[in-house]
C-alpha cells in the first residue's frame, strides 16, 4: 500500500463564529496479490501441483473536510464530509480453497478467499454538537452519522462448475459437477447511519456536596437498509432469510457511575448492546457466522493514589472486577427457540500497582 497525502489547516471566523478544522486528501494506491498451489488431475503424473496467483491493484482518492464552530456558551458544532474505506481481511484475500463430494447430496462443493476484492468504501457525513459546562469535566453532546455505502464485503455461496477437479478417483461420486463454492464477495450500494447521546456529568454541577460523585452515559441507535444471504456453512443460516450486516446492533448503552476524591477512586460501569449477528471460529477453526443474543457485562474498579506528603507518593493500588453478573455469551439458530451455544466466561478479579516517578 502506497499512501500519498495533502492537507490544508483552516484557522478562520465565519461571521462572528470561529471556525477551524482541515480539508485534504489522501492518495492510496494497492497492490494485492496471493498465491497458492492447485491439483490439476488431467496433468501427467509428477505435474498435478499447479502454481497459482491472483490479484489486483487500484487507486483510491480520498478526500476529507472537518469543520468545528466554535459558539457562545461553551458550545461547540461539528461537521465531517469524506470517503473512507477498510480494507478486506488477509484470509479473505486468499488464493487458496477446499473441495469435496458431500456424502448426503452427493454434489461436489468448495470454499476459499477471493484475491480480486475491493475494500469496504463509504461516503461519510457526521455532524455533532457539544455542550460544555464551564470550569467542570461535565459536558452533553449529540453526534449522528450516515454513510452511504459504495461496495462491502459479504460471504456467498455460488454456483461452480467443478469438472476441472473431479477425477475417476473422486470418492464420493458426484452426481453433477455443479456444487456451491463458498467466498467473499463485494456487495454494492445501500446505507448504514446511526445515532449517538453522551452526557458526562459531576454531581456537584447541581449539588455541591455532591462533590466527586459523577456520571457517564450515552445511548447509541443504529440502522441499515443492507441486507446479505445467511452464511451458507453456518448451521444458523438453516431456512433463514437474508440477515443485517455482521457485527451490527441496533441499539448499545453504556452507563458509568463514579466516585474520584482525594487519590481515591471508585467506578461501577455497564454496557448493554441489544441481538446482533456475530462472527466466530466454528469446529473446524474456520469464521462463520451467528445470531447472538445481546450482551450485557457490567465492571468494576477501585483504586487509591497516595498522594503529596506521604512515603508512598507516586504509588497507586488497583483493584479491578470484570463481568460481575456472569453474563454469557448465547447464539442460536435463526430464533431463540433454536440455541446453538450457551457459554459463561465467568468473573475475573485483577489486583494491582503501579509506582510513577
Amino acid at each position: 500500500i502506497t499512501t500519498g497525502w495533502l492537507r490544508g489547516n483552516i484557522d478562520t471566523t465565519w461571521g462572528s463564529i470561529p471556525v477551524r478544522g482541515n480539508v485534504g486528501v489522501q492518495m492510496q494506491h494497492t497492490d494485492q496479490s496471493s498465491n497458492s498451489f492447485y491439483w490439476d488431475p488431467n496433468r501427467p503424473a509428477g505435474e498435478n501441483r499447479v502454481p497459482f496467483e491472483n490479484g489486483e491493484d487500484y487507486t483510491d482518492w480520498l478526500p476529507s473536510l472537518n469543520l468545528a464552530f466554535t459558539l457562545p456558551h461553551e458550545q461547540t458544532l461539528r461537521f465531517a464530509a469524506a470517503r473512507q474505506i477498510a480494507r478486506p481481511r488477509l484470509d479473505q484475500l486468499r488464493a487458496s480453497f477446499e473441495f469435496g463430494v458431500s456424502t448426503s447430496t452427493l454434489l461436489p462443493g468448495g470454499s476459499g478467499g477471493n484475491p480480486l476484492l475491493d475494500p469496504w468504501e463509504a461516503n461519510a457525513f457526521d455532524v455533532s454538537y457539544e455542550k460544555y459546562f464551564e470550569g467542570t469535566k461535565g459536558y452533553v453532546s449529540a453526534a449522528a452519522f450516515y454513510k452511504d455505502l459504495r461496495t462491502y464485503i459479504f460471504t456467498e455461496g455460488r454456483q461452480l462448475d467443478f469438472t476441472p477437479f473431479i477425477t475417476s478417483d473422486t470418492f464420493p461420486v458426484p452426481v453433477s459437477p455443479i456444487g456451491t463454492f463458498t467466498a467473499p464477495y463485494n456487495g454494492k450500494g445501500g446505507y448504514l447511519q446511526g445515532l449517538e447521546l453522551t452526557a458526562s456529568l459531576p454531581l456537584d454541577l447541581f449539588w455541591d456536596a455532591a462533590e466527586g460523585f459523577g456520571v457517564v452515559g450515552s445511548a447509541s441507535f443504529f440502522d441499515s437498509n443492507i441486507t446479505i444471504p445467511p452464511d451458507p456453512s453456518s448451521v444458523s443460516s438453516v431456512g433463514a432469510s437474508n440477515i443485517t450486516l455482521p457485527g451490527l446492533s441496533d441499539e448499545v448503552y453504556s452507563f458509568t457511575a463514579y466516585y474520584a476524591r482525594g487519590g481515591f477512586e471508585a467506578r461501577v460501569h455497564q454496557r448493554w448492546r441489544s441481538d446482533f449477528i456475530g462472527e466466530i471460529s466454528n469446529f473446524a477453526a474456520e469464521r462463520t457466522l451467528r445470531y447472538v443474543e445481546g450482551e450485557d457485562i457490567t465492571d468494576a474498579q477501585v483504586s487509591y493514589m497516595f498522594g503529596e506528603g506521604t512515603a508512598q507518593k507516586g504509588v497507586t493500588l488497583l483493584l479491578q472486577a470484570s463481568n460481575l453478573t456472569n453474563s454469557g455469551y448465547t447464539t442460536y439458530a435463526t430464533s431463540k427457540d433454536r440455541p446453538l451455544e450457551n457459554i459463561e466466561w465467568g468473573r475475573t478479579y485483577l489486583l494491582g500497582g503501579s509506582y510513577k516517578f
